[in-house]
């Protein structure tokens, strides 16, 4: 029982948004986040290469795709470690097969991606293929768009996970 003179035993308050992932958590996640995203590419006419049994699969860490005779290669990978936080890294391919040249980034959250997300990354291909004025709903109002861009809810949701941890990003996780 507590005396009158010490507080009641309560657990401390963590941030709302400060949900990190667990071990294991990036190879169980992404394949479902990426399986919306192969399904939007594919409805909007990509050829995904190393897709087996359904699934997207992975070569040196990047997600390859044919577009109107274009090789062009995304990452997807969670951001500062947080788990509703995602970055996606479009680029082509570099000769090696590990690397990505020309690299566009967009942060958004993992309640973002959907179907959608993989149709409008076919738009926005098509339109960088073509040198046409790239175009994303969900990123080009960022000032950087294409070359780097954040989703609305992405930012809002970073900044408020930024306020409850006084400023700083975590010690351990992903670099930014």
């Amino acid at each position: 029982m507590n005396s009158p003179t010490s507080p009641p035993a309560t657990k401390p308050n963590r941030p709302r948004w400060d949900i990190h992932l667990k071990p294991g958590e990036v190879d169980r996640m992404r394949p479902q986040l990426v399986q919306p995203i192969a399904c939007g590419l594919i409805a909007a006419g990509v050829t995904l290469k190393h897709a087996r049994g359904g699934k997207l699969r992975q070569v040196h860490n990047l997600y390859h795709l044919h577009l109107d005779g274009g090789s062009w290669a995304f990452r997807l990978f969670p951001y500062c470690h947080l788990r509703w936080l995602w970055r996606i890294t479009l680029g082509t391919p570099s000769r090696d097969g590990f690397g990505l040249l020309n690299a566009k980034e967009f942060s958004l959250l993992d309640e973002e991606i959907s179907e959608q997300t993989g149709r409008d990354l076919a738009v926005l291909i098509r339109a960088l293929q073509s040198n046409q004025a790239p175009v994303w709903p969900m990123f080009d109002h960022d000032p950087s768009f294409p070359r780097y861009a954040w989703s609305n809810a992405a930012t809002t949701r970073y900044e408020e996970w930024r306020r409850e941890n006084g400023g700083t990003k975590p010690s351990k996780g992903i670099a930014a």
